[in-house]
């Protein structure tokens, strides 16, 4: 498997653990199928040559959404998920961005930082098993 890939998953599956094992394996294997799209883009942020963060981007004719947008807690208030999301607008200067967040832990105020205009909410539900 391609070290950037084993990267990636590690951060992704850290931060996923939050909502139990079975969805952290379950997200991970989905990961790993993203890997090989076309059409999904993933990227790794580095702090001082340490992986810091990562994002999935998908991509669409008109818009590209960011997708599982993750800083490990250690590197949290540096500007890496500012930074990850600034590449994307870059990168893709003739799509649409959409950020999909949660309601309850995002930063809100960065995002409202970024520019962001808020379109909506809707609701969505985890079926959480435990270990």
């Amino acid at each position: 498997m391609d070290q950037n890939l084993d990267t990636f998953l590690e951060l992704q599956y850290k931060h996923d653990l939050d909502l139990g094992s079975e969805f952290a394996n379950q997200k991970r294997e989905l990961a790993k199928r993203n890997y090989e799209d076309k059409n999904i883009q993933q990227l790794l942020a580095y702090y001082k040559g340490v992986p810091a963060g990562s994002v999935e981007v998908i991509i669409a004719e008109d818009a590209a959404e960011i997708d599982g947008l993750v800083v490990d807690e250690n590197f949290q208030k540096k500007g890496i998920g500012s930074r990850l999301q600034k590449f994307v607008m870059e990168k893709f200067l003739d799509k649409t961005i959409i950020l999909v967040a949660d309601g309850e832990d995002t930063p809100r105020e960065m995002y409202r930082k970024q520019n962001y205009e808020y379109l909506g909410f809707k609701y969505h539900a985890h079926k959480v098993y435990e270990d």
